[in-house]
């Protein structure tokens, strides 16, 4: 070896280099798990906004993903109280999209399951059970 002073440095600047990298990769994977986790709680909780809405209208309905859909609408299906409705989705805007859009179809059908199961302890919450709950005439 001619320079072993060039070959430390040389050594450590790899070493410093490939630190940088790992830090920098742990970082890309953490911000990568809280966008999903962030997306997913947001997700859950419009679902539920939405199903409370359908809920409050009488109106109970199920979400299903049927390749590219630019309007949610009525397919024309039934599954027993349930009407299925093909849910937004756009194949092209990728992962993301695709993994909001299972995660929120699937957290809504859910949350309209089970007020369609135990109604009344929904209408309670909702203060749906008195009948000044919603007036048409206003003052």
């Amino acid at each position: 070896m001619a320079n072993p002073r060039a070959l430390k440095i040389a050594v450590w600047s790899l070493i410093v280099l490939l630190l940088a990298s790992l830090g920098w990769a742990g970082y890309l994977l953490f911000q990568n798990y809280w966008w999903k986790e962030e997306a997913t709680r947001y997700t859950e909780s419009s679902a539920r906004l939405e199903a409370h809405g359908m809920f409050r209208k009488g109106h109970f309905c199920l979400y299903k993903i049927d390749g590219q859909c630019d309007e949610p609408h009525f397919s024309g299906q039934r599954d027993g109280p349930f009407e299925i409705w093909i849910a937004f989705y756009q194949p092209s805007l990728g992962a993301a999209h695709r993994y909001v859009t299972k995660r929120w179809v699937e957290t809504f059908n859910e949350q309209m399951r089970l007020m369609q199961r135990e109604p009344e302890k929904f209408r309670k919450r909702m203060g749906l059970d008195r009948e000044e709950a919603y007036r048409s005439d206003s003052k």
